[in-house]
């Protein structure tokens, strides 16, 4: 996998990806978000409480039934292809760039309603370097093959 197509991956659930995670993608993400959309202003925080907060919050969340968790990861910069595969180094792993992230749930169907079980994108995220290469696309398609399963 090389570093222009980053490779898909489940979030593992342990504290040191957690935290990767937090740092580099759930954050970025919020800041973002908060610069275009008034609402979503965070707390005027460091940046560890916010990683720290998140943590057990994702967590939490993710193991949930149907909740999913994904990322994208790419060798960073002075990284060898040959050296980490992003497919499946350890999301800690330094010498990864996490550059997108994707965060599904199920919304279960009511008794009264006569519908199937829907998957919902509740958060999708990509690195300011890598929009507009399809990565976005492609997560939602990993999120179309996982409402498939």
């Amino acid at each position: 996998m090389s570093a222009d197509r980053p490779a898909i991956r489940r979030l593992p659930l342990d504290e040191a990806a957690l935290r990767r995670y937090a740092a580099d993608l759930w954050l970025p993400y919020n800041r973002d978000l908060a610069d275009a959309v008034a609402a979503h202003d965070l707390a005027d925080w460091p940046a560890e409480r916010f990683i720290e907060r998140h943590v057990d919050f994702s967590r939490d969340r993710l193991e949930e039934a149907g909740s999913r968790g994904w990322v994208a990861a790419t060798a960073g910069d002075g990284a060898d292809d040959a050296e980490v595969d992003p497919a499946t180094a350890d999301v800690t792993d330094p010498a990864l760039d996490l550059v997108g992230l994707l965060m599904t749930s199920v919304d279960e169907c009511p008794d009264p309603f006569d519908r199937p079980d829907r998957l919902v994108i509740g958060e999708i995220y990509v690195a300011e370097p890598f929009r507009g290469t399809g990565l976005a696309e492609r997560f939602v398609e990993r999120a179309a093959a996982d409402a498939r399963d």
